[in-house]
């Protein structure tokens, strides 16, 4: 275990167990054994190490306060005291690291069965995978012989919102993670019969809602947005469910799914590594300086990192077999950079954040072409809640876009809100908030008329920071 790992973290301990002679104490060939305790780091007795230097064959010499040294090595050893790293003992328990070529896995898991891990043993510790050249580290959950349990890799489903945003707000999850689930548009039509059920279908990537009714006209009473999801949800392509606070739904035109999110999975050849949570663990052995020539001195050596216990003289414990030193270190996902970008048809488009992520949005830009019906446009971008749809942030452009005009607006964090476009004649900027976007939380992007959701134009390029949690 190298030094330096050691004296960069202010509050670890180690125990060190000498074996070895201390020249001018014990004369060798004598069988007395020095129960003086020795410190490293004191200046005034004979015994005290003042010093460690690091050879270049990973020998450590101790320098001691009586002029003297020992050189020695640090071996690692299990609970039971035997040494580690050999053909009998080959587990790496009290290494910073373990690792090697899965043999296949998922989203969730990390296969590797040419390890005999104990079970649980990396629990709680952190597992970093290279997968496609993208280095993603996640949290071990628990472990098997072969198999590590790991916190979700990305992947989404893609998911619409069917009815009034809201009140009678039916959210439309599909079943399958990825990409592919964008292509998907829901639409909410009157069914054909004058007395006809509400029923729903989907065919050719199109999900549609037929509303019922009862002698020609639409019938409230079968079309809330309870009855509504319960319809959807029969389907074996979706699971839905009632997200507003209840009504009833009307028809509507077509709206696309969003936020689909391609799977990353291990897979047999991904290189992954196992980092230690704790940088030191003591697990009732010990780290042993061992000298084959002298072997008639044995010592407990209390070894502090920083200066904790300076200003009551170090009271270290020499002993503390079967304890577990930790210095307290957390692990977290890095923030990575990610562009979500959405160019199919409609004027509405929400974006969920997946499961075990966070969002923090970083720019939005809004392609917005109006059609020649008349009407002022306006954009707004909401952030929600996912359960209770309760907005907690609000964005707008400073200026209305009327017919047949095209406007490519910036949101992005410490902009202005400019009411006036640059020398091109379309581009404006607008502020939005700077903030950390919860999983499950939304954000929706939609013209606040609607003037004419058929014949306007609307795309979304969105350059986020997103990270596991």
């Amino acid at each position: 275990m190298p030094v330096s790992a050691l004296t960069t973290k202010r509050t670890a301990r180690v125990v060190l167990k000498i074996a070895t002679n201390i020249q001018g104490k014990n004369p060798v060939g004598t069988t007395a054994a020095n129960t003086n305790p020795v410190t490293i780091g004191g200046v005034d007795g004979d015994n005290d190490i003042v010093g460690l230097v690091l050879n270049s064959d990973g020998s450590i010499t101790a320098k001691l306060g009586a002029g003297t040294s020992i050189v020695g090595k640090f071996i690692p050893v299990d609970a039971d005291g035997d040494e580690k790293f050999t053909a009998t003992n080959p587990a790496i328990v009290d290494s910073n690291f373990d690792g090697g070529i899965a043999t296949g896995g998922s989203k969730t898991t990390i296969i590797d069965t040419s390890k005999n891990f104990e079970t649980n043993m990396f629990a709680g510790h952190t597992a970093k995978v290279t997968i496609s050249g993208v280095d993603y580290y996640r949290t071990v959950a628990s472990n098997t012989a072969t198999t590590l349990t790991i916190t979700a890799l990305p992947g989404a489903a893609a998911s619409a919102i069917v009815g009034t945003p809201g009140t009678a707000e039916v959210t439309v999850v599909y079943v399958n993670e990825g990409v592919a689930g964008n292509s998907i548009t829901a639409e909410v039509v009157a069914a054909p019969g004058d007395n006809d059920n509400l029923s729903a279908s989907f065919t050719d990537n199109v999900l549609t809602v037929y509303l019922g009714k009862t002698g020609g006209v639409l019938d409230d009473a079968k079309n809330t947005a309870t009855l509504v999801a319960s319809k959807i949800d029969e389907l074996a392509e979706f699971t839905a469910t009632m997200t507003g606070s209840g009504g009833v739904v009307p028809v509507a035109s077509a709206v696309t799914f969003t936020g689909g999110i391609a799977v990353v999975s291990v897979a047999a050849g991904s290189d992954y590594q196992i980092m230690r949570k704790n940088v030191v663990a003591d697990g009732g052995g010990s780290i042993t300086v061992d000298q084959s020539t002298h072997d008639n001195f044995n010592a407990n050596v209390n070894l502090q990192v920083g200066n904790t216990d300076v200003a009551t003289g170090n009271p270290v414990p020499t002993v503390l077999a079967g304890s577990i030193i930790t210095n307290g270190l957390q692990t977290r996902e890095s923030w990575i950079p990610v562009a979500i970008i959405d160019e199919s048809v409609g004027i509405s488009k929400i974006f969920t954040v997946p499961t075990n992520t966070e969002y923090e949005i970083l720019s939005i830009t809004v392609l917005f072409v109006a059609s020649a019906v008349a009407g002022n446009r306006g954009i707004r971008i909401l952030m929600s809640t996912g359960t209770t749809g309760q907005n907690y942030a609000r964005h707008t452009t400073g200026v209305n876009i009327t017919a047949g005009q095209t406007r490519q607006i910036t949101f992005a964090p410490n902009l202005l809100k400019e009411t006036t476009t640059d020398l091109t004649g379309t581009q404006l900027s607008a502020p939005i908030a700077r903030c950390i976007i919860p999983a499950g939380h939304k954000i929706s992007i939609s013209d606040l008329a609607s003037i004419d959701a058929v014949g306007d134009s609307m795309k979304i390029y969105m350059l986020i920071r997103q990270r596991t949690v």
